[in-house]
């Protein structure tokens, strides 16, 4: 027969005096809080205890059921247990990831900062002496950058982007051998004398600037002249003549070149070879019979376009640290370029489109500088619509390139293990770069490309449609 307790004998079992007891661990003499508990004095010797006794049972266990996994051939980190562990975390956390989240946070950004600083600049083991240097690009990022010319030397002052940080300066004379081919400035603040921009045009060091989202905000300190009018005539005469079709066919064609030659770096997979083959057919289709307008041309790239971006659906990334921090699982993989949600990539959502932006900026500076040295007019193009404010001239010979871009860009994210404080979401969804992490591949895309080809084919052609008149 079941008993129950009336309300004064619960009453009476609250007030009673609770017993002293002694703790498990520590042996010290305590009186519990409540009832239900009262083994250990304090949370200390709780877990003490445990790693002593529990905590090392435990650990065998894992470590004997993560053998067994392996010598099984199976992924730990894909069991059904281990993948709702993901979730939950997944769905108790948030999107927006701040410098807030946590008190190790700063920490964090520091440690994954003086990583990419690592990367970024190695330190030289023997001069190069013998043999010609190749100019690389100078990339600033962070809080404080400063450029100065003093006694007729530019001095360069590098930002921060964490605590603590040693300050950075680098100095170069006229002339010097060492000089960068060029200096990036990522997203940065700070200050830039008027003495710069006229040392910079006569050491013939372009000043470019990016922005947080990749894009090219302005090109300084080269030679920026307007337009050559007969080369502009020319390139206005192409247009109607046939030869900016013949242009935009050999852009078109060596673009899909580049991307057979990307897709074959690529992993064995039945995406890959999908799109080896129609990739191929497109380019054969392209060369036996080529379309007759712009229109159709730009529906064959954009086909060949879908199946060479759909290759890289099953891409892993590699990520450590989502356990304490998760990511959003569509960051698993490489997945697609193009924003659904969105129809945009300018406000990239995923790691890889974020850093495929800042390449891309990289690439169209270069082609910006290249363009003004030669004096062509960048607002006339043959491939891209041309719409005022649009240098659809500058993203046609940015096309044969992408490929080689896309080429370091898997190379990067397959050969590197992400943390999840390399990215940041800000307010409105939007994937931002650690500024580290920003100037790491800024530098190892910045002298990547040679436009001599591109150049040199262009030239050929508006002097084929100067020749015409």
């Amino acid at each position: 027969m079941q008993t129950h307790d009336t309300p004064a004998r619960l009453d009476g079992r609250r007030n009673a005096p609770r017993e002293p007891r002694t703790c498990q661990h520590c042996g010290a003499q305590f009186i519990p809080k409540r009832r239900t508990l009262g083994l250990y004095c304090s949370r200390t010797c709780f877990r003490a205890w445990w790693g002593e006794n529990k905590g090392q049972d435990f650990s065998r266990s894992g470590l004997a059921k993560l053998e067994a996994l392996r010598a099984e051939g199976k992924d730990p980190r894909a069991t059904p247990q281990a993948t709702w562990k993901r979730r939950m975390a997944f769905r108790d956390s948030a999107l927006v990831m701040t410098p807030e989240d946590d008190e190790g946070d700063d920490a964090l950004w520091a440690e994954r900062a003086r990583y990419w600083q690592a990367q970024t600049d190695p330190e030289t083991l023997e001069p190069l002496f013998y043999r010609r240097q190749e100019r690389k690009a100078l990339v600033l990022a962070g809080h404080g950058v400063r450029l100065r010319v003093q006694r007729g030397a530019l001095l360069v002052s590098h930002g921060f982007t964490h605590h603590p940080q040693k300050a950075r300066q680098e100095r170069y004379f006229p002339g010097d051998p060492k000089l960068p081919s060029r200096i990036v400035l990522l997203s940065c603040d700070g200050s830039i004398s008027l003495d710069v921009a006229r040392w910079l045009s006569e050491q013939h060091v372009p000043l470019v600037m990016l922005d947080y989202r990749g894009q090219v905000v302005s090109v300084l300190g080269t030679e920026t002249a307007a337009a050559d009018l007969e080369l502009r005539r020319a390139q206005i005469e192409a247009l109607s003549n046939g030869v900016g079709l013949q242009l935009a066919r050999t852009l078109v064609e060596e673009k899909l070149e580049a991307s057979l030659a990307t897709l074959a770096t690529l992993e064995p997979t039945p995406a890959q070879e999908s799109a080896i083959d129609r990739v191929a057919s497109l380019l054969h289709e392209l060369r036996v019979k080529p379309p007759a307008d712009v229109d159709a041309l730009r529906l064959l790239e954009a086909w060949a376009a879908i199946s060479y971006f759909a290759s890289w659906r099953t891409i892993a990334l590699h990520w450590k640290g989502t356990g304490k921090k998760p990511i959003p699982p569509e960051w698993r993989r490489v997945g697609m370029r193009q924003d659904f949600l969105r129809r945009s990539n300018r406000h990239a959502r995923h790691p890889v489109n974020a850093l495929l932006n800042y390449t891309y900026a990289v690439l169209e500076s270069q082609v910006r500088i290249a363009i003004a040295e030669i004096g062509l007019d960048p607002t006339i193009g043959y491939l891209h619509v041309c719409q005022p404010g649009r240098d659809s001239l500058v993203y046609d010979l940015m096309e044969p390139h992408r490929p080689q871009v896309h080429r370091r860009v898997l190379e990067f994210v397959r050969s590197e293990v992400f943390a999840p404080r390399d990215f940041v979401i800000d307010s409105k969804g939007t994937c931002r770069l650690h500024a580290e992490l920003a100037r790491r591949v800024a530098s190892r895309c910045a002298c990547s490309v040679s436009l001599e080809s591109s150049l040199a084919m262009l030239r050929g052609v508006v002097g084929e449609a100067a020749d015409q008149e």
